[in-house]
């Protein structure tokens, strides 16, 4: 397995290059044309893609591995994207930060960057599930179903309130 292994550690490295290039044009800028980059459409969408996937993932992964630090794996892979990606995209990583931030008025995302960047999320979320499904099925909890419904004991107008309340602090 150690050859398999560091072939997918060197998989992985190529893609985190690959990412950059993409992600990172402006690296190899200088002078005015570094201070005045502004990252393309595409470039951006790429950024929010990227972001909504790991987020996705990590917490997919979490949850169908049984983990009980759902809440410090999301939290740590959202404070990294943020950080990487932040200053490429804004790092929305969530419609409703990107409909919120289009919405306010301060010209920080145009109506058109918007509806861009909520489908990038949209794709990334649907590609993030269908691979925490791949593991899922391959995993040690495959014959245990994940529902998105209210916890137990908790009503789906107390859930409701909990996500109308969290969207209202992360936007």
């Amino acid at each position: 397995w150690g050859a398999a292994w560091a072939l997918a550690e060197m998989a992985g490295a190529a893609a985190a290059v690959a990412f950059y290039v993409l992600l990172r044009p402006d690296e190899k800028k200088s002078g005015d044309e570094f201070d005045n980059y502004k990252p393309s459409l595409m470039t951006r969408c790429l950024s929010e893609f990227l972001g909504v996937f790991v987020l996705v993932l990590t917490v997919g992964l979490n949850v169908v591995m049984g983990s009980t630090a759902v809440a410090w794996s999301a939290a740590a892979s959202l404070t990294f994207m943020t950080y990487a990606l932040g200053n490429v995209s804004g790092a929305h990583f969530n419609p409703a930060v990107t409909l919120a931030v289009a919405a306010s008025g301060r010209n920080k995302c145009s109506a058109k960057d918007a509806v861009a960047y909520v489908i990038a999320q949209m794709l990334a979320g649907v590609a993030a599930g269908l691979t925490v499904g791949s593991f899922h099925a391959a995993g040690p909890s495959r014959d245990r179903r994940f529902v998105l419904a209210p916890g137990s004991g908790y009503s789906a107008t107390a859930a409701g309130f909990c996500e109308c309340f969290f969207t209202f602090v992360l936007c």
